[in-house]
């Protein structure tokens, strides 16, 4: 008895996590689609497919379901940075964070948080924000330096080099922001580092 009931735990712990997920990967698609305040509750449960009732078993507000993918932000930046190759580490991130709509099926937690805060639509403690001064110095400048020692990039201060290119990527996104009534965007990440190349 005791067995069956940590199965049925388990089974309801997993039922959970694949509705949690059903629901923030709809409405990440919607929020980078159509903005934050735009999309409403219902729209989120029409496209996960999940009813209105069931979804308010596992977010209370759509604040609460933005927030929960700030855990997204944090796997795409660790996942990014876990590929040996420098270059193919930053060309990736890029790849996820400007390819319009989305690259390989991936819709950038980062890009979704950076439209909402932009527009003032969503309120964050410094703490949590995820569009920091220091992921450009610190994880971009990391990155960089990993490149330099592989050979990729030339000499120079790879934190300024990692300053630099995390706002040219806020730059971007900026753009993407105007100008969301093109259907495809492909970032040349290639051009894009040139610069810092030997």
């Amino acid at each position: 008895k005791r067995f069956t009931m940590a199965m049925s735990l388990e089974k309801q712990q997993q039922t959970t996590q694949l509705r949690r997920k059903q629901i923030i990967d709809a409405a990440m698609e919607l929020f980078d689609q159509n903005g934050y305040s735009n999309t409403k509750i219902s729209d989120i449960t029409k496209k996960a497919g999940i009813s209105k009732g069931l979804t308010y078993r596992y977010f209370t507000s759509k604040e609460e379901i933005v927030t929960a993918v700030l855990d997204r932000v944090d796997a795409c930046i660790t996942e990014c940075a876990n590929v040996e190759d420098a270059v193919e580490a930053i060309t990736l991130f890029t790849r996820r964070l400007l390819s319009y709509p989305c690259y390989e099926g991936y819709v950038p937690p980062i890009r979704v948080f950076f439209t909402a805060l932009m527009r003032e639509e969503v309120h964050l403690e410094e703490s949590l924000n995820p569009i920091s001064e220091e992921i450009g110095r610190d994880y971009f400048g990391k990155l960089f330096k990993r490149g330099q020692k592989q050979g990729y990039f030339r000499d120079g201060d790879p934190e300024l080099f990692g300053d630099m290119y995390w706002k040219s990527l806020i730059g971007y996104m900026g753009i993407m922001k105007v100008h969301k009534n093109e259907t495809k965007y492909n970032p040349d990440v290639d051009k894009m580092l040139s610069v810092f190349k030997k």
